[in-house]
């Protein structure tokens, strides 16, 4: 049994434009008309099938990489969406696709290919409703590129990299007396480098904290505790941030377009996304900057 409502009557034209979100979402809708020439109404004429009103947005989230954080090497991309029709997901990074698909969202970012990641995952429901969710993903690279210190080379484990920030670790571990002076002497010889010297603790000896004037020394033991790395990683961020803020305010952004991409304005000045959100706030600037976070409201 069928519920019948009127939308519109007295219609001199062969068609009709109904705002389907006055109606809930819902399955099993039908339309029916009948005509009426003054005198004598026709009889109805049904719609052969029913259809589905769905003006609802799929909801999407991105739940790895966690929005922000460091990767390195090849990562899995993953999302949930909640949406009760058919869909299609398109996966972009850095505003260009790179997998779509019609199942819950799986993909490998390999990540030696981008400095830094903005992923955008689309999903359009059967009815071209689009939801979004963006993450960022910062690099973290591998065995980087060596260091000069003094007449040695010193390789890092690690190289945390984001807007002209370049922050290495290295991580002592299992050691014997011979690797422990050789490798605090290459550290010792370090100029203009922002180390990060992780030390297992129950490996640790008072020699090593003659690094301390000059490096970061974390003691870890079994696993490299997060906070005090982050804690690091914020204050020179913080830093270089100040120091891109003071410099572009003397420098013209030469902006000749309406609407710019906020990740080619950054690329372009070799800056973070923070210290152009800064200075274009400060300018009071009429120009448009497309970000991550704009593109989820269409």
């Amino acid at each position: 049994m069928y519920y019948w409502y009127d939308l519109a009557s007295g219609i001199s034209d062969n068609y009709y434009q109904w705002d389907t979100t006055t109606c809930p979402d819902g399955e099993n809708y039908l339309i029916r008309v009948r005509a009426f020439d003054g005198e004598l109404y026709s009889e109805w004429d049904r719609s052969d099938n029913t259809f589905i009103i769905d003006n609802t947005a799929p909801t999407v989230d991105i739940t790895n990489p966690i929005d922000g954080s460091y990767v390195m090497e090849i990562v899995w991309i993953n999302a949930t969406t909640v949406e009760a029709n058919p869909y299609e997901y398109a996966l972009a990074i850095n505003e260009t696709i790179a997998q779509t698909g019609t199942e819950q969202v799986s993909w490998q970012w390999v990540t030696y290919k981008y400095v830094d990641g903005v992923f955008i995952i689309t999903v359009t429901d059967a009815a071209g409703n689009v939801g979004y969710d963006t993450v960022t993903g910062r690099q973290l690279i591998r065995e980087p590129e060596p260091i000069p210190a003094n007449r040695f080379v010193i390789i890092p484990d690690f190289c945390f990299k984001k807007g002209g920030m370049k922050v290495y670790m290295e991580v002592v571990g299992f050691w014997t007396q011979d690797y422990l002076k050789r490798k605090i002497e290459k550290l010792r010889m370090l100029e203009s480098v922002d180390m990060i010297v992780a030390v297992d603790r129950e490996l640790a000896c008072q020699k090593i904290d003659r690094v301390r004037e000059k490096l970061d020394v974390i003691y870890y033991k079994a696993e490299i505790p997060l906070t005090p790395v982050l804690s690091h990683l914020k204050a020179v961020e913080n830093d270089l941030k100040k120091k891109q803020v003071q410099l572009l305010r003397e420098t013209p952004l030469n902006l000749t377009e309406s609407v710019v991409d906020m990740s080619e304005i950054t690329e372009r000045l070799g800056v973070m996304e923070e210290t152009v959100r800064e200075i274009l706030s400060a300018r009071a600037t009429t120009f448009s900057c497309i970000t991550a976070d704009a593109k989820k409201r269409p």
